[in-house]
Formats: C-alpha cells, structure tokens, sequence
C-alpha cells in the first residue's frame, strides 16, 4: 500500500509509527509524537493536526451520480448539493457492512471517505452495478490525501491557514472548498472527539506543504500540534464515537452498529 506523502518526514523524527492493516498489506500511522497525556491536552485545549494515510478516497462523477448512489447505499443522497456532507453504508448482498462512507457533496462529483484497504473493493463492487446511468466511480486514493484538525481551536486554525473567515463558522454535515498554502483543499466538518474536527482533502503531491503551514501557525494564537493515533482515539472513545473495523466490522449488520441513525435512511 502507498505510504503516506508524510512518511518519509515522520521516520526521521521520533514519532512512533505503528502498522495499519493485515499482513503485507499496511501502511504506518503515526501512534504517537511525544506522551499521550500531552497530544490528548492539545485535543481539548488547543488543536491537533492528524495524518490519515490509512484513509482512501473514491469519487463519483457524471449527471446521474445522486440518482444512483441513492438508489445503491442506505443514506438518503438524492439531495446531497454541493457543500452537504453525509454518512452511508455501503451494504454486501446479505445486508452486512461492506464498508463505511463519509460522502462529500461537490459540484459535479461527490467524494467518499473510507478505509484505504476498502477504497479499491468498493469502487469496483460498487461501480459494477453501473449500466445505463451516467456515473462513474474511481478510486482516487493514490492521488488525493487526507489529514485532520481536532480540538476546540479546530476552525480557529483552519480559519487562519486559509484566510477564509467563513471557515471559522463550518457547521457539522458542512463542507467548503479552500486554500491553505496555495493548495485547493476540502474541508469537511467532522467531530470525531466530541470538539470540533475537520478533514481536509488534498493532492498527495501537495500534502507537506499544507501539513507544514499548518504546523507553522505553532507560533500563532491558534497554535497546532502534531499529534498521533492513540490520543484522538482516546479522545474518541470519550466521545463515544464508534468506528468502523473498531467497535464494529464487516459481519454486523447496521442495526447492531450503534451508529444507524446517522447512516441509514
């Protein structure tokens, strides 16, 4: 699997890396930067900027995209306009969970979050129910990079690497298109740890230099801090957040998930 664009940055310095997925098929994910209780702090009194290389992407394109990803996944979608944000499954033919999807509503495609082992099955499988629509569904996880803001200085931060004062006010289910660095990037509001979270969509060969002015803001009011797994899953246990491949997986069905509400329609 691609590592992420950050690997290299993240092995010469002393983050813990620890492996993300099965056999020979992982990718490092950064557990930690310094102790635990310290990266859990900046969560709640600050902002923390996390790297997801162990998160793919999928888009969907064409005139009938809304049509038929309504018709395939157990969200309502149909009126997903640009700049609304919701959460599916994407179910297998015995109504198990084939993978869960934060799906991104942008002018002319929308966008689908998801575990990077399941961003290439899920294009295919979901694709292939594909026939007369106009739609068409790429896995674009070896081009596009995700990393995240977490913590009560989340949309304060992503307010200042911006320069976008509508930044500051992102409402959950939200996203907008902007610059950070002079690199196109989608934000997407999403509160993991119970305080205000973003992930931020981008090209993998432009991911350094936005995680590198966002870092830069340490000096600022807004200050960030680079933090790993094991404190935002802390925090998101805290928050009472299940996760896919975590508190459930593949053989439940989305009733037993806890988190149906969100996803099903």
């Amino acid at each position: 699997m691609t590592p992420s664009p950050l690997h290299a940055k993240f092995a010469g310095s002393d983050a813990l890396l620890i492996p993300y997925g099965l056999g020979a098929d992982t990718v490092d994910v950064v557990g930690a930067f310094e102790e635990v209780g310290i990266e859990y702090a900046a969560i709640r009194k600050g902002c923390v900027l996390f790297d997801m290389p162990h998160v793919g992407t999928v888009e969907v394109r064409g005139s009938e995209r809304l049509a038929f990803l309504n018709s395939m996944i157990t969200q309502r979608v149909i009126d997903l306009e640009a700049d609304l944000s919701r959460r599916s499954f994407w179910l297998n033919r015995k109504g198990r969970i084939e993978a869960d999807i934060r799906l991104c509503g942008r002018e002319g495609r929308v966008l689908l979050s998801l575990d990077r082992h399941l961003a290439g099955p899920t294009a295919e499988s979901l694709g292939g129910f594909v026939f007369s629509e106009d739609a068409e569904v790429v896995d674009i996880s070896s081009e596009s990079h995700r990393m995240s803001l977490h913590g009560v200085a989340a949309l304060a931060v992503l307010a200042a690497a911006s320069g976008s004062e509508e930044a500051a006010s992102l409402e959950p289910g939200r996203n907008m298109a902007l610059q950070i660095a002079g690199v196109d990037v989608i934000a997407d509001r999403e509160d993991l740890t119970g305080d205000p979270g973003v992930e931020l969509c981008m090209p993998t060969e432009h991911a350094r230099g936005v995680y590198e002015e966002l870092l830069r803001l340490r000096a600022d009011a807004s200050s960030v801090k680079p933090a790993g797994w094991f404190a935002l899953n802390t925090a998101r246990i805290e928050a009472g957040q299940p996760m896919f491949n975590t508190d459930f997986a593949g053989d439940n069905l989305p009733m037993e998930t806890g988190v149906i509400g969100s996803r099903v329609d």
